[in-house]
């Protein structure tokens, strides 16, 4: 019903909100050989609320880029 639906934009609109956050912290950590570990784990997460959330990974990438300095 109504209600489920508004609770579902909610969550997705968190999961949105988380993906950002792993796409920059990922950015940030690009070139950095003392966060290699922690990048390549977080990239494994994100990719699975990317998949969940957009239905494949096409597009992860980019958004990361855009975060890279």
């Amino acid at each position: 019903g109504p209600a489920q639906d508004a609770k579902l934009k909610e969550v997705h609109s968190k999961m949105d909100e988380v993906i950002e956050l792993y796409a920059q912290t990922i950015a940030l950590a690009d070139g950095k050989p003392a966060y290699k570990a922690i990048s390549e784990g977080l990239l494994q997460d994100v990719q699975a609320y990317y998949k969940v959330r957009k239905g494949s990974l096409d597009g992860l990438q980019a958004l990361i880029n855009k975060y890279k300095k």
